[in-house]
């Protein structure tokens, strides 16, 4: 719990026909990660992981097509975050060729009648698109008494339609004239503008309502005059579009029919394209493939019963060179405050895993900035319910740390005596709950508190730093490092302990100032023999360590915060309850609105200050005199599987 887990190496000699059996229990087991091998040539990455990338690109195609057409039904934030249930197709060891076959057949038998629809909705779209042009124009010319044909080109003639927005009709009338030598007709109606001229001036016509910004409009192909033919048309649309909703049943037909079948091939097909990037770390000769890998050795034994279940494999287990990968190794309650540790950095192989402080301390700052008991009770609520809506992943691990933040906070709450701020203390009910101590009126105490722990959390950090420096062998460095502040932090603890006892400060001096004076020298010392820049470093240190220390007054802040606000909020609360407009009594109502939302606001937005806040004081003040977070995270062979169960052998 303190160190990262214990990692071993296993190097494995298996047969070529092994490959897939022992991979896909590699990733089954979900325990080793793969390193590069390089004890003989590189295993080449087999032709089939191209064409299971294809056929996967190929389905996906597919299935937004369906999608498009036929969505998922939307989740409520509940079904959201517990996830949509599914049932999950067993599939044992297949080849890639076989899967890739199969995923030739599925293809084959629905990407016809996709392309199919596909097309037919796209002939239809357009075919709407120019309808609502044509339906547009006969609407302007409706009250026209003029056959369309008359508006239609001939093989000699040309006649054309224009749209106009803001252009001066005599200017374009002028420049048709100019483009056509005089031998057109032009005529206006509304915002349109009527053309005839011959038919080798066409080209002169297109160059001159480019100039101008004028749009082309196409004369539908059908004969009568506007009145007659609308309707006509948007008898036409309606039966496109009728058509069009007929195409999207049989797509959601489709979809319901093949959906799960399709996405349960694109996953396995999605698993052989990621197989190969294990393909990559393997060595291999005509026959045998070397396989590397590091796995905690907590796992060693499920992992070489699953191995030795084939006779044909050689394994050879030793302790791991270099920097091996990091695995966190927490139960229980420090577990969940893994993701909070990852979040800055991994520990190196030979460092200490600070996610044990970092739990419990975590949770004190936390309470302590809260500090109100029903706020407590409210967060441990949400908290334990997300933790069971969610069973896994990283909205579970902070989930979890709210759940034991929420108990951190109720129990400061009893200590301050805060139930809703000042609800019992403050006169609103009839009976006062005995507190310890109020930070709103015991604000010194409170501080006095929040540096003491802040000390202490300097002290752990420090004596961490120094164990882990000595334990690599870098003695020097922690005497220079910790062993220093260390000295500072006893005379400040002696200084402060002396006057809580009564002790005369001429006692207090000498037992506090003799570690302290010889810790500043220390850091004199070794900053003079690293020249001008270490002396100016030095000089900057002290200043720097009584900053972060004093960070830890945010302790106090945080609190008088909640507790203020929380204050405030029950007064208004109050002062609305006797709310009289008209002779209603409507203040109960606004008094209730008040003091619901008013806590809501307070809880949110203190909530995730004292969040922040406590992260920022582990990894600025905490992490500042131990933790490099330098590591490389252990990342094993995993498929995050969906729509399929992997079955090993036996099953």
């Amino acid at each position: 719990m303190i160190s990262p887990a214990t990692m071993k190496k296993i190097e494995m000699l298996l047969l070529k026909e092994d490959k897939d059996e022992i991979v896909d229990d590699l990733y089954d087991l979900e325990c080793v990660e793969l390193v590069e091998c390089e004890v003989c040539g590189k295993f080449p990455v087999p032709p089939s992981t191209r064409e299971s990338i294809s056929r996967s690109i190929q389905i996906d195609r597919i299935l937004n097509f369906l999608d498009h057409y036929a969505p998922e039904e939307k989740l409520s934030l509940l079904e959201s975050l517990k996830g949509k249930r599914i049932e999950k197709k067993e599939v044992g060891i297949i080849s890639a060729e076989e899967l890739i076959l199969q995923a030739d057949d599925l293809i084959s038998s629905i990407d016809p009648k996709i392309k199919q629809i596909e097309s037919e909705m796209g002939e239809i779209d357009e075919e709407i698109e120019t309808l609502h042009d044509h339906i547009t124009f006969l609407n302007t010319i409706r009250d026209l008494d003029i056959d369309l044909e008359l508006l239609r080109s001939t093989p000699k003639t040309l006649r054309v339609v224009g749209r106009l927005h803001e252009q001066d009709p005599n200017t374009i009338a002028n420049d048709v004239c100019e483009a056509t030598d005089g031998y057109c007709m032009v005529d206006f109606w509304k915002n349109l503008v009527f053309i005839s001229t011959f038919r080798e001036r066409e080209r002169s016509i297109d160059l001159l309502f480019s100039n101008h910004g004028i749009k082309r409009i196409e004369v539908p192909l059908i004969d009568g005059n506007p009145a007659e033919v609308l309707p006509r048309l948007k008898e036409k649309v309606s039966f496109l579009k009728s058509t069009y909703d007929e195409h999207v049943q049989t797509i959601k037909e489709l979809n319901t029919k093949w959906e799960h079948q399709l996405r349960t091939v694109k996953e396995l097909l999605d698993i052989e394209a990621e197989k190969s990037n294990a393909f990559r770390k393997l060595a291999s000769t005509e026959n045998v493939i070397a396989l590397e890998g590091l796995y905690p050795k907590k796992n060693e034994k499920k992992l070489l019963e699953r191995l030795m279940e084939n006779d044909r494999i050689v394994v050879h287990l030793k302790e791991p060179e270099g920097e091996p990968s990091i695995k966190l190794d927490n139960r229980g309650f420090f577990k969940p405050f893994e993701t909070l540790t990852e979040l800055y950095g991994l520990p190196k192989y030979n460092e200490i895993d600070p996610t044990l402080f970092f739990a419990l301390f975590f949770t004190l700052f936390f309470g302590i900035m809260m500090t109100d008991f029903v706020y407590g009770v409210l967060i441990t609520i949400v908290g334990l319910f997300l933790a069971r809506t969610v069973k896994e992943g990283s909205i579970h691990d902070v989930a979890s740390v709210l759940f034991y933040c929420g108990i951190a906070t109720a129990a400061c709450g009893l200590a301050f005596g805060s139930y809703f701020g000042d609800l019992f203390s403050g006169g609103y009910v009839a009976f006062d709950i005995p507190k310890l101590i109020d930070p709103l009126y015991g604000a010194m105490d409170v501080l006095i508190f929040s540096l003491a722990i802040g000390l202490l959390h300097l002290v752990i950090s420090n004596i961490v730093g120094f164990v882990q420096r000595a334990r690599n062998g870098r003695v020097h460095e922690a005497f220079v490092e910790n062993f220093t502040w260390l000295l500072m932090m006893g005379g400040i603890i002696i200084a402060s302990m002396g006057m809580l006892m009564g002790m005369s400060m001429s006692v207090i001096q000498v037992a506090a100032g003799v570690p302290i004076a010889f810790s500043i020298a220390i850091i004199i010392v070794n900053g003079v023999r690293n020249g001008l820049a270490g002396i100016i470093t030095a000089f900057m240190d002290i200043p720097g360590f009584m900053g972060n220390w004093l960070s830890y007054a945010r302790l106090l802040a945080l609190a008088l915060s909640t507790a203020g606000i929380a204050m405030v909020m029950n007064l208004f609360a109050s002062m609305m309850w006797g709310l009289n407009i008209l002779g209603i009594q409507v203040g109960i109502i606004f008094a209730v609105l008040m003091f619901i939302g008013g806590h809501i606001f307070n809880l949110a937005i203190n909530g995730l200050g004292a969040f922040v806040h406590s992260l920022r004081l582990h990894y600025v003040e905490f992490f500042t005199y131990f933790y490099n977070a330098e590591g490389k995270k252990f990342e094993p062979l995993r498929i995050e599987r969906t729509y399929t169960k992997y079955m090993k052998r036996g099953e």
